[in-house]
């Protein structure tokens, strides 16, 4: 929608555009009624101790660290977000800009590529990937993603890059959703606020973390290499994933 309202309403009204959407996502929130206490609908043994947070806080860790699967996943978001996360966002304009020689339009057309190839990915994924072991999914899927990423080093096209952000976004949903999915079959519902919250730490804290690193790197390499190194380098802890034998073999 960006791309193709860009040449009528400029950069400028973009902006204004995306307010009014927020505005439209305030009503919506605003009109939900809540027509019963959620508590009430839960068995008390689903509901989360009362604990001092330090108390919550070792217990969740303690839990993280005893089960193989979970601490496989964790380690394994925290590193691979480390490398991807901050050329991904961070680098995704430069290399419109300073690689393809394009603008705003161009962002927003590999912006599009990569939504469409998210949503495509759900609809395969839902459609076969059911019945797979979600540990080798989101371990194949990591080394996908990391793999997909070297060949930007070699487009100099927007259709070519496009494309290639297409493909590798087709991959992003079978780390996700078997990853989310996992951890709602094997965390008792009292845990699972608690390694909700370290999964988001190894997401969002480390992507933090990685658009700083990203931001050292290209004092020293261009954007489109530094693509070729993240991704062999995420490609890398994908297969070394494979060694983690309780995250390979769960279902």
């Amino acid at each position: 929608m960006a791309a193709a309202a860009l040449p009528l309403l400029k950069l400028q009204g973009l902006f204004y555009m995306d307010a009014l959407s927020y505005l439209a996502s305030l009503v919506c929130i605003w009109r939900i009624k809540k027509s019963q206490d959620a508590r009430q609908l839960m068995p008390s043994a689903t509901l989360e101790t009362e604990l001092p947070p330090p108390h919550s806080l070792r217990e969740g860790l303690a839990f993280a660290l005893r089960d193989g699967r979970i601490r496989g996943l964790l380690f394994l978001t925290a590193v691979n977000n480390l490398f991807i996360m901050g050329p991904a966002i961070v680098g995704f304009p430069i290399y419109v800009r300073d690689h393809l020689g394009r603008g705003p339009e161009g962002l927003a057309s590999m912006d599009a590529a990569f939504a469409a190839g998210m949503i495509v990915g759900s609809f395969v994924l839902h459609r076969w990937g059911k019945r797979l072991p979600k540990g080798r999914v989101i371990l194949s899927a990591i080394v996908f993603d990391g793999l997909t990423f070297i060949p930007l080093l070699w487009t100099n096209e927007l259709w070519a890059s496009m494309l290639l952000i297409f493909i590798h976004a087709l991959g992003v949903p079978f780390i996700i959703v078997p990853r989310t999915t996992m951890i709602q079959e094997i965390v008792a519902p009292r845990m699972q606020g608690r390694v909700f919250s370290m999964l988001n730490l190894a997401v969002f804290g480390l992507t933090a973390l990685s658009a700083a690193l990203t931001g050292i790197a290209m004092e020293w390499v261009s954007i489109a290499e530094l693509y070729a190194i993240i991704g062999t380098l995420a490609a890398c802890v994908g297969l070394a994933g494979w060694t983690l034998r309780d995250l390979r073999c769960a279902r």
